[in-house]
């Protein structure tokens, strides 16, 4: 009989309470699987293949011979994109919780763009960044060049664009203070119902919100590849 990394587990005798608890999450995660399998179309095999694991190990996961840990239940619920909780009743109560995001920082300003060599000491923080916390700020890697000077006066070569691999910083329209988004042409990414992709739009104003729009956010930060 193998665990999950493919070792052989100690024999221990488990105590009724424990036993019974075993049990219940073997029961939850057979229900689970059941139906998931078939929504999957997937096997035990395949499964297992992409966990990481022997088909042994899944089975004895199934069958309620080996006990799941939080660690397991976590990585086969989010395998058949249930919550934990539908494993494990218990799982929440079992996880230390997580401290709150904490609020984005002001810089530490050190330098004027028309002085290099006098120092200074200033804290700034921009104000689309004031009243939010870091869990605020949505990031979102970009997968093909962006171009943020459509002008066809201009050539290809001469467009101004942001690389493939650099990430986004993004925060949604309804957080912005008007003020900032009217200040100057602003990179805006629209979620819609109708298309699996960003629409990516680079303007003077945000793109009008239609029955299909479910999001629209502006980028207040970039990183570049």
């Amino acid at each position: 009989m193998e665990t999950e990394d493919g070792a052989t587990p100690r024999v221990v005798k488990l105590e009724p309470k424990t036993r019974t608890t075993l049990q219940a999450k073997a029961l939850n995660f057979r229900r689970l699987w059941k139906q998931r399998k078939q929504e999957l179309d997937i096997t035990q095999k395949t499964a297992a293949e992409r966990l990481g694991m022997t088909q042994g190990a899944f089975s004895q996961y199934l069958n309620g011979h080996t006990e799941m840990n939080e660690k397991a239940v976590l990585k086969l619920a989010k395998f058949l994109n249930v919550r934990p909780e539908e494993i494990d009743s218990s799982f929440k109560d079992k996880l230390v919780p997580a401290l709150t995001p904490s609020p984005v920082d002001a810089v530490e300003i050190t330098f004027l763009s028309s002085d290099a060599k006098s120092s200074i000491k200033k804290k700034y923080l921009p104000e689309v960044f004031k009243g939010h916390d870091a869990s605020t700020i949505t990031w979102i890697e970009v997968d093909q060049d962006i171009s943020v000077l459509n002008n066809p006066a201009i050539s290809s070569k001469e467009q101004r664009s942001i690389p493939k691999g650099s990430v986004l910083g993004c925060i949604d329209l309804d957080d912005i203070p008007y003020s900032y988004l009217s200040s100057a042409p602003r990179i805006y990414l629209e979620k819609s119902s109708k298309r699996k992709s960003y629409n990516i739009s680079f303007s003077l104003s945000p793109p009008h919100h239609t029955a299909a729009t479910l999001q629209i956010l502006t980028v207040v930060s970039i990183l570049f590849s």
